[in-house]
């Protein structure tokens, strides 16, 4: 994981925002979906790999899974490895 201090925002032990001094990644299942650093928003192809992970990912970016989906098609966001 990234350095950091560990907020457990969701409530869901599985779910995981880690902030750091440039912004926050979020993991599901130890698993990381993403990151926002600045204005910009990293994503990885599980960012809606399941409901419950999509729930949670929206919940951290604040987007849904379809504005998220439109990010990514249109560069708002960024498809990470």
């Amino acid at each position: 994981m990234l350095g950091g201090v560990v907020y457990p925002e969701t409530n869901q032990k599985n779910q995981v925002v880690v902030r750091h001094e440039h912004g926050s990644a979020f993991y599901s299942y130890n698993t990381f979906i993403g990151a926002k650093i600045g204005s910009k928003l990293y994503l990885t192809h599980y960012h809606d790999y399941s409901q419950t992970t999509s729930k949670y990912c929206g919940q951290w970016c604040g987007y849904g899974v379809a504005d998220r989906r439109r990010m990514l098609q249109d560069g708002r966001a960024v498809m990470v490895e």
